[in-house]
């Protein structure tokens, strides 16, 4: 009897998520849970009672499978609430985190439009609480009930503090310290919201470290954030000549803040206990000190003689180091991706990272009589090991007999020469002044440096095959001062190894034009082999050009056209010099090259995004812009229709892309845009049939409605970047195999 009524009791309360959900996916699901449990607790009945007369092994099996279905059924109803949880939770954040933005915009408005935007917010903070309350106390977890729990406490706080900052705001006009507190205000709730959203993402299965270093990982991107904020407030007094007070007082408190953060990412390095985000970890810390000295100093310089250009660009070029450096360190946190890579090749690439830094942390503890210098070559003796390691299993993975005995030889030198080097370190702990033993560790240094390059190389399948060795990935962003971790920084290296793989496959290309007797084709191969040295030329100064603004996107597009202009020169020159006959390897090099050029679906997204976010400032964003209500009615079904286009695109981007990643991020983005275009396509309606909009609604959904497609390009232009980035490596590969083709042949 007992199990009938709690039955009873869970059926209905399935129900109740499934009427109360609009998703039909969701409410087969919920439903067929609930069939699920009713017919697997009939049959756990079934089998316990058969089991209560009778010890027989194969009722008692019954028993145990009737048991293991009913967990399995209530496993799957739980996922599906828990679902329905998340998306009532994310669709409250979103509506609560759009009022409160409209809550600073309107705090420069006027008094009365704040008035209407804190009714608004204090409807959908009520409305998030209740949400998340609700989920905290439907969720089993105990870790998920109390991160919501405090996010429900933190938005029910931070709602009215904001308020009542932008109060301040209106009350005292252009008053910065206000400005500032309001711009704090909202920081704090902007964590709440992300820790809410977080909560509401969590499986049984993401619990553990995640949950344990939750709040950890939080302080430290409310630090990077805040920290960024205080530097822009140091930028924008130099450039603005403000006060001597103001401009000691910023600086005192950028200084503050970066030795705090930088502090946190080296508490965090020193808790973690896998080597290679450990060192990752510190060089972040490190880069952080160093880039926020450097922008210091850069500020008193240029504040002290402001007629000066150099010193103007070498303070904005500071300013955008500090603040690659403080992203580098919140972005490895807030991902969780740092030192969690999934592929042999991912993981080889962030050892081979670490191993760098380690390594030049010995060599600069042993040249300089570093007190930590045996501590340091510690380090490197597992950072190196885990990096041969990551080679061996690329190695195992590969089909390539040669290529594989490649990966192994050089597993074991990096090994031999990590050794040389802490046997170097060690002789200098003992004699810091041993110049044999410096001159040993400089050596192994190099040499180990080589053979990670080599490596590095062999793993993206460029075979050793390019005029020199250009900068490493690590190296170059360390030396630009962008944060290694840049999608621009890593296009950048790759074009340039592209444009040396290019300029190699010319020298070759000239070799073969040497033997052609034919006068008129032999000048036609002539011709485009000087232009592909001349695109290889442009493709480097356009990386060049990019690495100096790595999101200036005007330079990006200008990198693009002169890598697609060298793949057309190199496609030329293959096609003059194969013959009418061209091999299969030959062939199918070129068809990967054609393939790899091809652009991908991202960027017609991008022209139609643009195109309807111009189409809303101008409409709904420009005061100039007198509308009839009935211009008001005809422009918003327009723009419904056009939301609901532009959702369309973003799931059919979504079903071509194999990132998983991406696609439930375009596949959400897709769901917010439909829901605002449906918003608009509603109060629309309402307007058409005569009904009063005096707070403005249809306007305001507009504006969030740009708010969120500019969050799309922003994600869609990062994808784009890692795009090219990959299209380019690709096409390294396929211009190394036409050069591979031509040197076998030429044997």
């Amino acid at each position: 009897m007992d199990i009938a009524d709690r039955t009873n009791k869970l059926v209905l309360i399935a129900q109740q998520v499934a009427t109360s959900s609009t998703d039909v996916d969701l409410q087969m699901e919920v439903a067929n849970a609930i069939n699920d449990i009713a017919s697997s607790i009939e049959r756990l009945v079934v089998s316990f009672t058969a089991l209560l007369g009778s010890s027989n092994p194969q009722t008692q099996q019954a028993f145990a499978g009737a048991a293991k279905d009913v967990g399995e059924a209530i496993n799957r109803l739980c996922a599906a609430t828990d679902s329905t949880s998340q998306q009532k939770i994310t669709i409250a954040v979103n509506d609560a985190r759009q009022s409160a933005q409209e809550v600073m915009e309107a705090a420069s408005i006027s008094r009365e439009r704040l008035l209407q935007a804190a009714q608004n917010n204090v409807d959908k903070t009520v409305r998030l609480v209740k949400v998340a309350t609700t989920a905290a106390t439907s969720t089993s977890d105990e870790t998920k009930k109390r991160l919501l729990n405090e996010g429900s406490a933190r938005v029910k706080s931070g709602g009215p503090s904001l308020i009542q900052a932008a109060k301040g705001v209106s009350e005292r006009g252009g008053d910065s310290s206000a400005k500032s507190e309001m711009s704090n205000r909202y920081r704090e709730l902007e964590s709440a919201f992300n820790q809410l959203l977080e909560a509401a993402r969590m499986s049984p299965g993401k619990f553990g470290k995640l949950v344990e270093t939750y709040e950890y990982v939080r302080r430290l991107i409310e630090a990077a954030k805040d920290l960024e904020a205080t530097a822009t407030d140091l930028y924008n007094i130099v450039m603005n000549r403000g006060s001597d007070a103001d401009f000691l007082n910023a600086a005192r408190e950028t200084g503050r803040k970066a030795l705090q953060l930088a502090e946190q990412a080296e508490a965090a390095a020193r808790k973690e206990k896998d080597p290679i985000k450990r060192v990752l970890l510190q060089d972040m810390a490190a880069q952080l000190r160093d880039a926020s000295a450097a922008y210091l100093r850069a500020a008193k310089a240029y504040r002290q003689n402001p007629n000066d250009p150099a010193l103007r660009r070498a303070f904005e070029e500071a300013h955008e180091a500090l603040n690659a450096a403080i992203r580098r360190v919140a972005n490895a946190n807030q991902s969780g991706s740092l030192g969690d890579e999934t592929t042999p090749e991912g993981r080889f690439l962030q050892s081979a990272s670490a191993l760098e830094v380690a390594a030049r942390n010995v060599l600069n503890g042993g040249l300089n009589g570093s007190p930590t210098l045996v501590e340091d070559a510690q380090t490197l003796a597992a950072v190196a090991m885990r990096t041969a390691q990551d080679i061996e299993a690329l190695a195992a993975q590969c089909s390539d007999p040669a290529q594989k005995a490649r990966l192994l030889k050089q597993a074991q030198d990096i090994r031999d020469l990590s050794q040389k080097m802490i046997a170097a370190a060690k002789r200098l702990a003992m004699n810091p002044n041993d110049e044999q033993a410096k001159r040993d560790l400089q050596q192994a240094y190099d040499q180990l440096m080589g053979k990670l390059d080599e490596a590095r190389r062999e793993a993206r399948g460029e075979n050793n095959n390019r005029l020199s060795s250009s900068p490493s990935y690590e190296a170059s962003s360390y030396a630009s001062g962008k944060g290694a971790n840049s999608d621009e920084m890593q296009l950048i290296n790759a074009a340039k190894e592209e444009a040396n793989a290019a300029l190699l496959l010319a020298a070759e290309a000239e070799k073969l034009a040497a033997k052609i007797t034919d006068p008129r084709k032999r000048e036609a191969i002539k011709k485009a082999i000087q232009e592909v040295k001349e695109c290889s030329r442009r493709v480097i100064e356009a990386a060049d050009l990019l690495a100096k603004n790595p999101h200036d996107l005007a330079a990006q597009q200008k990198l693009s056209a002169a890598q697609k202009d060298l793949s057309a020169a190199i496609q030329k020159v293959v096609s003059l010099t194969g013959g009418d006959n061209p091999d299969d390897e030959l062939s199918g090099a070129m068809a990967d090259m054609k393939l790899a050029d091809q652009g991908g679906a991202e960027g017609l997204l991008l022209t139609r995004a643009n195109e309807l976010l111009q189409k809303i400032g101008n409409t709904f964003g420009n005061p100039n812009n007198k509308m009839t209500p009935e211009q008001v009615i005809a422009a918003a079904k327009e723009l419904s229709t056009d939301a609901n286009d532009l959702a369309r695109q973003l799931r059919e981007l979504a079903a071509k892309t194999s990132d998983p990643v991406f696609k439930e991020k375009l596949l959400n983005m897709a769901k917010i845009l439909r829901d605002g275009g449906l918003q608009i396509k509603i109060l629309s309606a309402v307007r058409a049939a005569g009904g009063e909009d005096k707070s403005n609604s249809l306007q305001y959904a507009a504006k969030g409605l740009q708010n969120n497609i500019t969050e799309i390009i922003k994600e869609v232009q990062a994808e784009q970047l890692r795009s090219k980035f990959r299209n380019t490596v690709k096409q390294t590969i396929a211009i190394n195999r036409v050069v591979s083709v031509w040197k076998a042949k030429a044997k």
